[in-house]
């Protein structure tokens, strides 16, 4: 954990800031924040868009009253690529050339138009096997996010995806369970699955598919012509609570079902391929964005399913204690400065 370095989430509908240290084995958060996103900065590469961002994540920056000037980015798994999967055990060279021979099958771009990334997560010596993380960044979206941060006056240090710091955390922070579990990064413009195996505590599996809060919000603008702050207002003290005032779980039921048939795949996934069998169901990222969400995903799974128990890792503050109810949502942000 660099003690110069604080960190920021981008995602598509906000970015998040984060500044904080480890004290006895647990974290302290020091500054914490979000504040909406510039509409379409992650996909335009207009420079004024550029500009605007900056200024607003300075204005968040000063007001957080960080000091630092070093930043680790987190950009969300649905603007990269990832995959994990098992190769022959070979060297770097060996390795980045295999991968770029291979990368058409889950990269839908030229290869010379993305940054690759590569780790491997486990070595097997006796087969000569090894299991690896690849994640591509498109490189106009990352030279966007530089350009950004130099007219803010900040320094990017690391550049990651979600997959990679949770990955990360779940190693680092979280080793201590043995239970097999599934991770539910519910996005603003997707959903991402990861598999994490109870023995080495490493995500061997991941699935990520178009459903996220996006997609629920402008469903329910449609359906019951509300603009976009009642929606948002709806889902977070409304939600899926059924036989309420307004019944939004019916009316996004089958965007719901879908996402039930996507995690019950995923669950027999592990099953067959892996042989494992999943005890728990955490959530992260937008989840507290919708009430009773995760007692819904339970009742449907028939698996345990809460928030991933970020807060058992820090040192409870007046910071926490604000953000108690949404804490989840900064994961991301947390992971990208433990190390």
């Amino acid at each position: 954990m660099s003690k110069d370095t604080f960190s920021i989430d981008i995602t598509r509908k906000n970015i998040r800031v984060c500044d904080l240290e480890e004290k006895d084995g647990k974290i302290e958060i020091l500054s914490l924040g979000y504040d909406d996103i510039v509409p379409n900065f992650l996909l335009d590469d207009n420079p004024l868009l550029q500009k605007e961002q900056a200024k607003k994540l300075l204005q968040l920056y000063q007001n957080l009253k960080i000091s630092k000037k070093k930043v680790n980015v987190v950009l969300p798994d649905s603007v990269t690529y990832s995959q994990i999967i098992e190769m022959p055990k070979l060297n770097e060279q060996e390795l980045m050339l295999a991968i770029r021979y291979q990368a058409d099958e889950f990269i839908p771009m030229p290869i010379d138009e993305v940054y690759l990334d590569i780790e491997v997560l486990k070595e097997d010596p006796k087969n000569s096997r090894q299991l690896t993380l690849i994640i591509a960044a498109p490189k106009n979206t990352v030279t966007r996010i530089y350009n950004m941060l130099s007219l803010a006056h900040l320094v990017p240090k690391n550049l990651e995806n979600e997959l990679s710091v949770i990955g990360r955390l779940i190693a680092l922070r979280f080793s201590q369970s043995n239970e097999c579990t599934v991770l539910v990064n519910f996005g603003f413009s997707g959903t991402s699955l990861y598999l994490v195996d109870p023995l080495s505590h490493i995500i061997v599996a991941t699935r990520s598919f178009k459903i996220g809060l996006d997609l629920i919000v402008r469903d329910l603008k449609v359906n019951l012509n509300w603009d976009e702050k009642n929606t948002y207002e709806a889902l977070k003290n409304i939600g899926l609570t059924q036989n309420a005032t307004v019944d939004i779980y019916k009316i996004i039921y089958p965007i719901m079902k879908e996402m039930f048939r996507e995690l019950e795949q995923f669950i027999q996934l592990a099953k067959s391929k892996y042989n494992l069998e999943v005890n728990k169901v955490y959530l992260f990222n937008f989840d507290s964005s919708i009430a009773n969400f995760a007692p819904t995903i339970q009742s449907n799974m028939s698996v345990p399913t809460l928030p991933l128990p970020i807060g058992s890792i820090l040192i409870p503050n007046v910071i926490t204690q604000s953000f108690s109810s949404e804490i989840s949502s900064f994961v991301s942000v947390i992971a990208a400065q433990i190390k």
